[in-house]
């Protein structure tokens, strides 16, 4: 009887909406009752707001957005969710824009959502994710009839091979992101993630603002937080993916780190690190002690996993002795390799990743969408032919997304990473795990 209620039906309805309004209560309830329209649906379950920092980017702005789109939700919803950040750049149906609002809504009996929030990240990065994960999977408040029913559907029609890549569970996660008084140390709020929930897909992304390095937001079901990750736990009877590609291909120039402390690396191949760096990118030191930005779009540094896939880090400035301090501790020992791409290859990053994260779906539906803000240096005015890539892949079918100042992801691998210059996107989809 289940089934042929659910046959042929349309299990999810997602839209999106965008405002360039000054006024920030307004140009959020604009976006979010633009987005509610477009899904066709009368119900919100799940909402998802990114604001430009570039117009929005103050406390008080902040909140003045995040209270008119809750006050918005919850007279449609009493129990929405919903989540959003502060961006550099917005992505969605309408472009690649800056000075705006855009939102999604999601609606669907067979998806549910939790919320959760773990303050204090600057003090204890690692608690902060525990935090968050525990409230986010103790919101989430599942279908006991439907849930099981459709498991055991799946289980009972599907192939071995199907059943264990079959995973219900993901985590979309929003952390703050890097300022002048705030370093990120994403990889320890991953390992109280991972703590506390496992092994299961995560994307995401950190909040960002316009270059200024001064203050970013993540925001939760209506609250503006300066120092939170913020973690939607999401239960899904739908097939997804998750994607996540950057474009970047290894040299055979490598350095291994001889002197390091914490994030600070002194020497790569005991030589000054800043020296050696400059050595092998062909620049001068000079250039790199007034900002290493610059080189690291074209040659990030990249790290072996188990796979042999090569993922990105950077060291974001010269420091005393001509030492690069990077964001996260890397060990001493630890080999880097001199990482090198062309516009195109970047921009084909985007397309694959989009390509994984729809693999094996033919329903698709929507999908959410977090590139690296560094991706606008590397690209430049080419960063237009990444949009007209994910509209020619998705169509009319409706996304939104970011530039944020860090990615997270889990790889082909299987382990939960922090990103940079990377592309990430989730497949959003119609089809029942049972079909």
């Amino acid at each position: 009887m289940i089934e042929k209620l659910m046959k042929g039906k349309k299990n999810i309805f997602i839209g999106t909406g965008i405002s360039y309004k000054d006024n920030p209560a307004e140009a959020g309830k604009e976006a979010v009752e633009m987005a509610l329209k477009n899904s066709q649906s009368q119900k919100p379950e799940f909402v998802i707001i990114f604001a430009s920092a570039k117009k929005y980017g103050t406390e008080e702005k902040m909140n003045l957005l995040a209270k008119a789109v809750d006050t918005y939700l919850t007279s449609i919803n009493q129990n929405i969710k919903w989540v959003g950040a502060s961006s550099k750049k917005e992505i969605s149906n309408y472009g690649y824009t800056e000075g705006s609002v855009v939102a999604m809504v999601i609606n669907s009996p067979y998806v549910h959502f939790g919320v959760g929030v773990g303050q204090n990240v600057t003090k204890n990065s690692l608690k902060a994710g525990e935090q968050a994960a525990e409230n986010a999977i103790s919101n989430v408040k599942l279908d006991s009839y439907l849930d099981p029913y459709l498991h055991f559907q799946a289980i009972k029609t599907q192939k071995v091979g199907d059943i264990l890549r079959m995973k219900p569970y993901f985590f979309m996660t929003l952390f703050p992101g890097v300022t002048k008084k705030y370093l990120p140390q994403d990889s320890q709020v991953l390992k109280g993630i991972t703590n506390i929930v496992g092994a299961h897909p995560l994307f995401g992304g950190d909040a960002a603002d316009d270059w200024t390095l001064t203050q970013t937001f993540t925001i939760a079901n209506g609250v503006v937080y300066k120092d939170a990750v913020v973690i939607a736990c999401i239960v899904s009877n739908l097939q997804f993916n998750v994607g996540v590609k950057h474009g970047y291909e290894r040299t055979n120039m490598v350095m291994v780190v001889t002197k390091a402390k914490g994030g600070v690396i002194y020497e790569l191949n005991n030589k000054p690190a800043a020296q050696e760096y400059a050595r092998l990118t062909n620049v001068a030191v000079e250039e790199l002690r007034k900002d290493v930005i610059p080189t690291l779009s074209r040659n990030p540094m990249g790290m072996p996993d188990s796979q042999g896939e090569y993922w990105l880090n950077f060291p974001y400035a010269v420091v005393e002795k001509d030492a690069l301090a990077f964001y996260e501790p890397i060990a001493e020992g630890t080999a880097l390799f001199i990482m090198k791409a062309n516009n195109q290859q970047i921009v084909d990053a985007a397309k694959t990743a989009i390509q994984n994260a729809t693999n094996n779906l033919k329903e698709i539906e929507g999908l959410i969408v977090l590139s690296c803000s560094a991706r606008l240096i590397a690209l430049g005015k080419d960063i237009e032919k990444e949009y007209a890539l994910i509209k020619k892949v998705v169509k009319d079918k409706p996304f939104i997304g970011f530039s944020c100042y860090a990615e997270h992801a889990t790889v082909p691998s299987g382990s939960v990473q922090k990103h940079a210059y990377t592309f990430v996107t989730l497949g959003l989809t119609n089809k029942l795990i049972s079909d």
